[in-house]
């Protein structure tokens, strides 16, 4: 399984301080993106 680190910003947040639908979709797509890089698929 493919995993990457980073920070969620303060503006991918609601006000209750989770994230966003868009935000999670947007993490997967990355994530997504840079297992097919690693593998060696585009």
């Amino acid at each position: 399984m493919y995993q990457m680190t980073g920070k969620v910003r303060f503006s991918e947040t609601d006000e209750q301080g989770r994230l966003k639908l868009g935000s999670i979709m947007n993490y997967m797509q990355d994530c997504v993106m840079l297992h097919c890089e690693s593998i060696g698929v585009s």
